[in-house]
């Protein structure tokens, strides 16, 4: 691959890592492309000082453009290996993520990336519905799951106002669950 396939591939990764979702939409990430690799920056700039002081928002944002990185890549039959930095004498250098060609990239993954630029926020009220205990398990586990009755997890209105289908709802209704039953368990613990 010369030179120029290697910045036009960076290029079409990067498009789809600023796809990514951020606390208030504050986009707060810089990229350095090379044509080995994808540098994250946190963009200070972008920081909201009233509502996410320490910053653990602005990172937690920042964290979310690698995944879109290795969707994205494994689309194109790459991988990506994100390296997490900060380094002491560049704070704000949050990650570096080379690609290498790797036909045994994940399907699955691969598979999840047409999804990166359809993704959108739901900002409508869950059902009242806790998640099945297998689902759960799935879920903190890092496991694929299967919502097999996926109407049940979003109200009639919700699904009449829903013009993409409710895939998305399913899944941000089972993340919901699952923060929800996590903050149950910790109160518990306490």
């Amino acid at each position: 691959m010369d030179a120029n396939e290697s910045n036009q591939r960076s290029l079409r990764l990067f498009r789809m890592a600023v796809h990514a979702p951020s606390s208030h939409n504050t986009q707060p990430w810089l990229f350095r492309i090379s044509q080995s690799a994808i540098d994250l920056y946190a963009d200070r700039t972008r920081a909201l000082p009233v509502n996410d002081p320490e910053a653990p928002e602005l990172t937690i944002s920042c964290g979310c453009t690698p995944l879109n990185l290795r969707l994205a890549a494994a689309s194109h039959s790459l991988r990506a290996h994100v390296q997490l930095l900060p380094a002491t004498k560049e704070p704000d250098w949050l990650a570096r993520i080379p690609f290498t060609n790797d036909a045994s990239v994940p399907t699955a993954e691969a598979a999840l990336a047409e999804f990166i630029e359809r993704r959108r926020t739901y900002h409508k009220r869950f059902t009242p519905r806790e998640l099945e205990s297998v689902t759960l398990d799935q879920l903190m586990h890092g496991r694929p799951v299967r919502c097999e009755h996926r109407s049940d997890l979003i109200t009639r209105s919700d699904q009449e106002d829903n013009q993409h289908g409710d895939e998305r709802v399913v899944v941000v209704s089972c993340l919901f669950s699952l923060q929800e039953k996590t903050l149950t368990s910790h109160q518990r613990v306490k």
